[in-house]
């Protein structure tokens, strides 16, 4: 098959996956928010995430298609829940409730290792390409984190900008922001986990 088809395909991976992380982090999100004020706000996390991560997963598998079964859907669902699962309850526990960094870092790394584990294990790939992706993995999510924030403060800023007002412009610069900041992780993440994966399936020269 042709380098172009080639190119098409992964640009394909990383719409797919951007999509899905942006449908993928509003549901969780808004999913979790339901909890905040009741006593399930700990584990939150662990169902947004899970829905999360079925956005991404499914709008992943819609793209791969034959190249990997169902299951890699379920995978990634897991990966995203004990991410944000984990990120969500040391945050909220009483214990270090005042420690908002240890947190997020051992959410990204417990997802980091628990996604890029179970989504090869659904692959059936040995030591060497499960090393490899979880490399991937791990480039993907902690760039995708960081150029996702930057992106969310600049579109914050740039739409404090252009809508002055009180208060009730709080409400869009924070969707611009969100959108944005969502947008740019998916892309990012997206982005170099497809780079890699054109190596690592079989026949590289059919896959995204």
């Amino acid at each position: 098959m042709s380098t172009p088809t080639l190119g098409s395909k992964f640009w394909w991976w990383v719409f797919a996956t951007t999509i899905g992380f942006v449908i993928g982090f509003f549901l969780g999100l808004f999913s979790s928010l339901l909890a905040i004020y009741t006593s399930l706000s700990a584990i939150s996390g662990f169902w947004g995430g899970a829905l999360g991560g079925l956005c991404v997963g499914i709008a992943q598998k819609l793209v791969l298609r034959k190249k990997v079964s169902a299951k890699w859907i379920l995978a990634t669902s897991f990966g995203f829940s004990i991410g944000c699962g984990i990120g969500g309850l040391i945050i909220a526990s009483t214990s270090i409730r005042h420690n908002s960094i240890i947190g997020p870092i051992l959410g990204m790394v417990s997802g980091i290792i628990s996604l890029s584990f179970a989504q090869a294990r659904t692959m059936g790939w040995q030591k060497n390409k499960t090393i490899k992706w979880l490399i991937a993995t791990t480039l993907g999510v902690t760039v995708g984190a960081g150029t996702g924030a930057l992106a969310c403060i600049l579109a914050g800023v740039i739409a404090g900008q252009i809508f002055r007002g009180g208060l009730d412009t709080l409400g869009t610069v924070l969707l611009a922001a969100t959108v944005a900041g969502s947008m740019v992780s998916g892309l990012t993440y997206g982005g170099i986990t497809g780079l890699f994966l054109i190596k690592l399936l079989p026949n590289s020269h059919n896959s995204p």
